[in-house]
């Protein structure tokens, strides 16, 4: 898919501490900081990681994961930010669930995923 790749090699930047680019997970998603905009809309600005793209032959996408869904817990550890929510990601075992509390359309919802 060729707009697909050009996305991804759009989002290539050069990194550094203050570093927005996109942050794979292992679950055949990618996560970056919540935006300003979004943050608004959710009840007392609670942090956690939006998901900004999702791999089709992931867990991720077969669990309904969807871009724009912002992560607020991983196995009902609260995440603020990537940072968290990948370190919560990454306990996770290959061939275990991970269960997510996803903000979307301003609602919570749960979603339960299992690592490839």
């Amino acid at each position: 898919d060729l707009d697909a790749e050009q996305g991804r090699l759009a989002r290539r930047g050069t990194g550094g501490p203050d570093q927005t680019e996109p942050t794979a997970t292992g679950f055949g998603m990618s996560l970056e900081p919540v935006s300003p905009d979004v943050a608004r809309d959710m009840p007392r600005n609670q942090g956690g990681a939006m998901v900004s793209d999702v791999d089709r032959d992931g867990a991720a996408f077969n669990a309904g994961v969807q871009p724009g869904d912002v992560i607020l817990e991983v196995n009902r550890q609260k995440v603020a930010n990537v940072s968290q929510a990948m370190r919560e990601l990454q306990k996770v075992q290959p061939g275990q669930p991970a269960f997510l509390l996803v903000w979307r359309d301003e609602q919570n919802i749960f979603i339960t995923m299992t690592k490839k």
